[in-house]
C-alpha cells in the first residue's frame, strides 16, 4: 500500500500536478512510513521467531529426557526387536524432526496465512477486476510448490535414510575395529559404507534438481505476473478505471500473497513429518514395561540373602518367537558363587 502510494506521488510530480515542495514533503512522509514498518516488522518477526525456536527447543529437550527415561524403564525383551542404532536415531534425528515441526515453522505458517488473506483483501479493495486476473499467478505458484514439494521431502528423506544406514555401518565397524582388522575386512566394509553414501548422493542430486526446477518456475511466474499486471493494468489505466498506484499496489499484494501461501506447503510437510516422528517416540514413552525398575509398587523384602532360584522357566526371544531357547529350566544360584549359562554354540 505504501509503495503504491509512493508511486502515485512520483506520477503526480512528473505530470506536474504536484509542486516540488509538496513532492519532497510526501517523499519524506512515505520514507518515514517505510522506516516505521521496518522497525515494527523486525520486532514482531524477531519475537515470533525467537519465541517459537526457544519453545520448540525446550519441548524437544523434554521429549528427549522422557524418551531416555522410558527406554531405561523397559524390559530386556523390548530391545530385542530394536536395531543397533535405532535408539540414538530416535533421540537425535526424530526429536530434531519434532523440533523442526513445532519451532519457527509455526510462526512462519501463521505469518504466511495472515499475509495472504491481508494481501487479497487489499487487492480486492483497490480494484477487483485486475485482482481476479492476477489470481492466476497464485494458482500457478501454489500448484507448482504443492506439486513439487512432496518430491523434495520424499527424496530428502531417502537421502537421510541412506546416510543413517551408512552411519550404522560406521558405528558397528568402529565399535568392533579389532575384529575388522583381524579378519582384514576393512576394504569390504569401506565399500559397504561407500554404497550407502552413493545411494544418499543419488537421492540428494534428485532433490537438488527438482528444487532448482521449482525455483526456476517460481521466478518465471514472477516475471510473467509483472508483464500481465502492467499490460492489463495499462489498459484499465488508459480507460480511466484505476490509477498507477492501484496497479502497483495490486501487483505487489498478489505477488507477496502468492509467495506467502506457497511457503505454507513445505511447512505442512514439516508438520506431518514431525507428527509421524512423534508417534514413534511417544509410543515408547507411553509403553508400560512389565518389569519397571522405577515403579514403587510391589512387595519390598525385609531380608535378602542373595540366592537366586529359577523354577520351570521357559524363554523365547521376541525377535524369534518360533524358537524356544529354554524349556522348563530350573536353576539354583547360591549367593557368592559364579554360575554360567552356556548354550550349544558356546555362548
Amino acid at each position: 500500500v505504501i509503495f503504491g502510494q509512493l508511486t502515485g506521488t512520483f506520477q503526480n510530480y512528473f505530470n506536474g500536478t504536484t509542486s516540488p515542495a509538496a513532492f519532497s514533503s510526501d517523499l519524506a512522509h512515505f520514507t518515514l512510513y517505510f522506516v516505521y514498518l521496518a522497525i515494527g516488522e523486525f520486532i514482531t518477526i524477531y519475537v515470533a521467531t525467537a519465541g517459537f525456536i526457544y519453545t520448540g527447543e525446550h519441548i524437544s529437550q523434554k521429549i528427549r529426557e522422557e524418551y531416555l527415561a522410558a527406554i531405561l524403564r523397559q524390559n530386556i525383551g523390548f530391545f530385542d526387536k530394536l536395531g543397533a542404532g535405532e535408539i540414538t536415531t530416535r533421540i537425535t534425528a526424530d526429536t530434531n524432526l519434532i523440533q523442526d515441526g513445532i519451532s519457527e515453522k509455526i510462526g512462519l505458517t501463521l505469518t504466511a496465512v495472515a499475509t495472504f488473506i491481508t494481501a487479497f483483501v487489499i487487492a480486492f479493495i483497490k480494484y477487483w477486476k485486475l485482482t481476479l486476473i492476477l489470481s492466476s499467478t497464485v494458482i500457478a505458484i501454489v500448484v507448482t510448490m504443492g506439486g513439487l514439494s512432496p518430491f523434495i521431502v520424499k527424496w530428502n528423506k531417502k537421502s537421510l535414510e541412506a546416510y543413517a544406514l551408512g552411519g550404522t555401518v560406521a558405528e558397528e565397524v568402529v565399535s568392533s575395529i579389532r575384529n575388522a582388522t583381524a579378519f582384514n575386512t576393512q576394504d569390504k566394509l569401506a565399500k559397504q559404507y561407500d554404497a550407502h553414501l552413493t545411494e544418499a548422493e543419488k537421492w540428494g542430486f534428485k532433490m537438488k534438481g527438482i528444487l532448482a526446477v521449482m525455483i526456476g518456475l517460481l521466478f518465471c511466474f514472477i516475471y510473467l505476473n509483472y508483464g500481465l499486471s502492467f499490460w492489463q493494468g495499462s489498459r484499465y489505466l488508459v480507460a480511466g478505471e484505476m490509477t498507477l498506484s492501484e496497479v502497483i499496489t495490486i501487483m505487489m499484494a498478489i505477488m507477496i500473497g502468492a509467495f506467502s501461501l506457497g511457503n505454507v506447503a513445505p511447512n505442512m510437510q514439516a508438520f506431518t513429518t514431525g507428527v509421524a516422528a512423534a508417534g514413534k517416540i511417544f509410543s515408547t514413552i507411553d509403553r508400560a514395561s512389565p518389569l519397571d525398575p522405577a515403579s514403587a509398587t510391589g512387595i519390598k523384602l525385609d531380608h535378602v540373602e542373595g540366592t537366586v532360584e529359577l523354577r520351570n522357566i521357559k524363554h523365547i526371544y521376541p525377535s524369534r518367537p518360533e524358537v524356544v531357547v529354554m524349556e522348563d529350566v530350573s536353576l539354583l544360584v547360591p549367593a557368592g558363587k559364579t554360575t554360567a549359562l552356556v548354550g550349544a554354540s558356546g555362548s
